[in-house]
């Protein structure tokens, strides 16, 4: 195996010292003076010998460990029964991207916004980590979303914080696959989707009266709306789609290819799936470029097309 040229190499290659080329290839030459001949040799020295920065010592140095605090708003019950969809998989998939851009991941897990609140509070006080990625609770998330943008920690929010100009990412609220269901059969009236929004079961109008679902307009599932057969029902999930059988007391016939339809009812299933990894690769980029190079990113908002 050959040996990776360190430092001390690269330094001693040039003719100066450690601590000199430290600074230059950090981007901290003001610390030490360095003439920019000097400086131009042992950035191609570095360069030549195959250099790489050691990111742990260098984010210690720089009081940042190389850990993105992962915050997920989650009940003891999600943890438990392993059949969380939105953790299943988004965690993953967040956890294998940061790791692949150098960056190891803290789990912390929150029941509610006062405790995600309390956690991030501690991890950014005592160094714990030196990014933080966080999703919030729909209407509940003021406080968290202002102490993140006030850590000067590399961040990003999963999800939307209305009145907050910060960087998040998110997915859009319309579907071309259902809008051409619609278009397609005019004799659906109306359509909602049923998901949950701030651990409470909703259907909400479709399509959106935004581009965002927790601002969309909500209604109470009355049984004139699950029995009407000009009213197409979406279901955001497998556990909506076993709620909406619940409410219609009708067998149910599910579909392994994706569309779930009980008897007498149209209903079609999503698959968040793909637009989630989607979610968790860019705010795995976004972060590890911010905390390797320092420079905050210029996209703020970033929403995610089906």
């Amino acid at each position: 195996m050959t040996k990776r040229a360190t430092l001390r190499d690269v330094a001693a290659a040039c003719g100066v010292s450690s601590a000199l080329v430290s600074v230059v290839l950090n981007g901290k030459e003001g610390r030490i003076g360095c003439a920019e001949p000097c400086r131009k040799k042992i950035r191609e020295t570095a360069e030549k010998m195959g250099y790489v920065p050691n990111s742990l010592a260098r984010s210690m140095s720089l009081g940042r460990p190389p850990v993105a605090a992962v915050v997920m708003h989650m009940e003891d019950t999600d943890l438990c029964s392993g059949s969380y969809a939105y953790f299943n998989e988004l965690f993953p998939v967040l956890t294998l991207a940061l790791n692949a851009r150098d960056i190891e991941v803290l789990f912390v897990p929150c029941r509610d916004s006062a405790e995600q609140l309390a956690r991030l509070d501690r991890i950014i006080r005592g160094g714990l980590a030196g990014a933080v990625i966080s999703n919030i609770v729909p209407g509940d998330y003021d406080g968290v979303t202002r102490r993140i943008m006030e850590s000067g920690l590399p961040y990003m929010i999963l999800g939307y914080p209305c009145g907050f100009d910060c960087h998040c990412v998110f997915s859009a609220g319309r579907y071309p696959w259902l809008d051409g269901i619609l278009a397609a059969h005019p004799e659906y009236r109306t359509c909602y989707v049923l998901t949950r929004i701030h651990r409470k079961r909703v259907l909400c109008r479709y399509p959106f009266a935004c581009d965002y679902i927790w601002l969309a307009g909500k209604c109470d599932p009355e049984p004139e709306i699950l029995g009407d057969p000009g009213t197409l029902i979406v279901c955001a999930g497998v556990a909506e789609y076993l709620h909406l059988g619940k409410l219609i007391r009708n067998p149910l016939i599910y579909d392994r290819e994706g569309a779930a339809i009980p008897e007498g009812v149209p209903c079609h299933l999503i698959r968040p799936g793909t637009r989630r990894k989607r979610v968790a690769e860019i705010a795995a980029d976004t972060v590890a470029a911010w905390f390797h190079s320092g420079e905050e990113p210029v996209s703020r908002k970033i929403c995610i097309e089906p």
